[in-house]
């Protein structure tokens, strides 16, 4: 089921994109239709004019040129007829009407099909196979003991600076790109079930949108473990347990254990904890826009931000030692503090409670990252954070849209009657 969920998310995500980005909604009507027949058929008009004209005078190399134009402007036409053809509208206005088009179209993109199918990963049918160009189902990485240990030279930095190009710089040198298997997506997929049958229960509808980590570790029972998610902000957060992370995956004994093969899950387990906590330092450091409005919970205005960061300098001790009060306040020692507490956990608990406190850091940062902005991101490819963010919202997982009620489809056929369209069912799924 979380490929299928998946699809669909990504087809909703493409089919927003051809609306906002191109020129899909302008073309699929009678006006659209009839501009690009005439210009087709005035570029063709052109060609066979020249071509019946006699060409004596004329210098051959601009004849050629001149062939040339024309048979290119055809050219551009045809292809732009044939990639509207297979535009996710186009596909959708096909499937509604079971005619032979649909027989040839399955015909025709069963070519494309360039997908390796797997148990986890099944074929999509093979009419969605062209509309997989919208996402290139690789999730971004940026882990920061790499940047640290291979920072750049002064004088450098200071040329990168003078031209304004450092995120430029940042995404070439230390941004990698690793592909989105289907494990992940059904973690992904079996975690937000867990947080949405929980909320089904009668849990509290705002502690299930603004957990952060809180539930998992509540329910294992890693009470020891709350301070690292509810006293610091979400951006302190994030950098905790990215750093956590990354102690406990270069950790010897946990090398070991992944390698021998005793238990698989405890290498997937690990494999997605990495994954994703070098996504979310990715987004935090290169996607600064995206996590601006989560990194300050998106509800405190810039005057509080300043009363509070001034209060929390005034309630220094100044009897104390300032060395002293850099080791408490670091981030580095609060996070080595967290991995030295990770490690007396048993290794499946302790990355099956990572990989699952990560979940929740994306979805939180994916509740509120504000539609505007993945929106945005759409025309960069998206992210993975918006296709959680969607599925979230499928769930009924997304306290912002609770109150708008079951989401209404695009009606492709004006004479026909809309149908309301509903959350995912749930309540069939192991």
């Amino acid at each position: 089921m979380a490929g299928d969920a998946f699809g669909i998310i990504e087809l909703e995500l493409n089919l927003m994109y051809e609306i906002l980005y191109t020129k899909v909604s302008v073309v699929h009507c009678k006006s659209g239709y009839i501009c690009r027949s005439v210009c087709f058929s005035s570029v063709v008009v052109a060609l066979a004019l020249f071509h019946s004209e006699e060409k004596q005078g004329f210098d051959g190399f601009d004849v050629g040129i001149t062939y040339f134009l024309l048979l290119g402007a055809i050219v551009l036409d045809i292809i732009a007829i044939v990639m509207l053809f297979f535009t996710i509208i186009t596909l959708m206005s096909i499937q509604s009407n079971r005619t032979w088009v649909k027989k040839m179209l399955n015909l025709l993109l069963a070519v494309k099909n360039r997908r390796i199918a797997d148990a986890a990963n099944p074929p999509r049918p093979c009419y969605m196979q062209l509309l997989h160009h919208g996402w290139s189902e690789s999730v971004s990485q940026f882990n920061l003991i790499n940047y640290c240990i291979h920072k750049r030279s002064r004088w450098m930095q200071k040329l990168i600076d003078i031209f304004h190009l450092t995120n430029v710089f940042d995404r070439l040198n230390y941004v990698k790109s690793v592909s989105f298997t289907g494990e992940l997506r059904n973690f992904i997929f079996n975690e937000l079930l867990i947080i949405a049958r929980t909320w089904k229960h009668g849990a509290n509808a705002e502690e299930i949108y603004s957990g952060r980590g809180e539930g998992v570790l509540r329910e294992r029972g890693h009470h020891n473990l709350l301070p690292s998610v509810e006293e610091v902000e979400y951006d302190r957060s994030l950098l905790l347990w990215h750093i956590a992370t990354e102690l406990c995956y270069s950790d010897t004994k946990s090398n070991a254990a992944a390698s021998t093969g005793d238990d698989d899950d405890i290498g997937k387990y690990r494999n997605f904890s990495k994954l994703l906590s070098d996504y979310m330092l990715y987004l935090l450091v290169i996607e600064q826009q995206m996590m601006a409005a989560v990194a300050s919970d998106g509800e405190k205005s810039e005057e509080d931000e300043q009363m509070r960061a001034c209060n929390t300098i005034l309630s220094i001790d100044t009897k104390f030692n300032f060395e002293e009060y850099i080791y408490v306040k670091s981030v580095l020692f609060d996070a080595c503090r967290l991995s030295k507490a990770l490690k007396k956990l048993g290794e499946k608990d302790k990355w099956e409670t990572i990989s699952s406190v990560w979940v929740e850091l994306v979805c939180y940062a994916a509740s509120r990252c504000g539609a505007y902005t993945h929106v945005q991101q759409l025309n960069k490819g998206g992210e993975l954070i918006t296709l959680v963010w969607l599925l979230m919202v499928h769930l009924g997982l997304c306290g912002r849209f609770q109150e708008l009620g079951s989401f209404q489809p695009f009606n492709f056929n004006p004479g026909e009657e809309q149908v309301e369209a509903t959350p995912f069912d749930i309540s069939g799924v192991k």
